[in-house]
């Protein structure tokens, strides 16, 4: 891939369209991994950066992204220097393995290994994959991350998200668990719900879950029961 190069994800697991993630070198020479806008393909801030551009020293940027056919990838540098992306440490050479590396459907790049011997038990394995944990390195202030908006992510053992909203919400769209929760009651600021909070509101505890972008205002400092109140 050269400079200015673009992969796009598929838009879900089933579906081939264009999605909203994007693998891209930048003509800055960084290799980055960004959420976009569909209808617009308006691109958001990236939630991986490779850091192969040098300002001081050009040489050293980044000007191509190669993957080998010995199952290894990488970033050339303009002095013909390497960045791996693949880890040295690889164990599944080409010889006797298939290679494969994939911008999913849901965000996470990763590179994949497949024994050329086949049998019932042989499958595509994950060699490595970026971002470490796409549910929190998604931060920017626009776009709605990983899972849809109101949609709570969670990493499984595969490094890739799992989506739920959260309790009182429901999917916007029944067959998409990747896409946008809505609430399942009517919400209201009338000036007659203000004296009666208490009665028409209640807290529910997530255990370690946060938007955290999506603060509506800071108290501090504050105890919980304040907070409520």
């Amino acid at each position: 891939m050269e400079s200015d190069g673009v992969i796009f994800s598929r838009l879900s697991e089933t579906n081939f369209s264009q999605g909203r993630f994007q693998f891209r070198l930048l003509q800055d020479e960084n290799l980055v991994l960004n959420t976009k806008d569909i209808s617009t393909n308006f691109a958001y801030h990236a939630y991986y950066i490779s850091g192969t551009y040098d300002p001081s020293n050009s040489s050293n940027s980044g000007y191509r992204v190669i993957f080998e056919d010995t199952g290894f990838m990488y970033i050339l540098r303009r002095n013909n220097q390497r960045f791996d992306l693949t880890p040295q440490s690889m164990l599944f050479p080409a010889t006797e393995n298939f290679h494969r590396a994939t911008l999913n459907f849901d965000g996470v790049f990763t590179q994949y290994y497949h024994p050329k011997t086949f049998n019932s038990s042989t499958k595509w394995t994950p060699i490595w994959s970026q971002p470490d944990n796409i549910c929190v390195d998604i931060r920017g202030t626009e776009g709605c991350g990983a899972c849809g908006f109101n949609s709570i992510c969670r990493l499984n053992d595969n490094q890739r998200p799992d989506c739920k909203c959260p309790p009182g919400h429901s999917l916007l769209d029944p067959n998409n668990t990747y896409g946008d929760c809505k609430p399942n009651f009517t919400q209201s600021c009338l000036e007659d719900d203000i004296n009666s909070a208490k009665d028409i509101y209640d807290f529910l505890t997530l255990i370690d879950t946060d938007w955290p972008t999506s603060d509506y205002e800071q108290l501090g400092p504050a105890t919980e029961v304040q907070c409520k109140r």
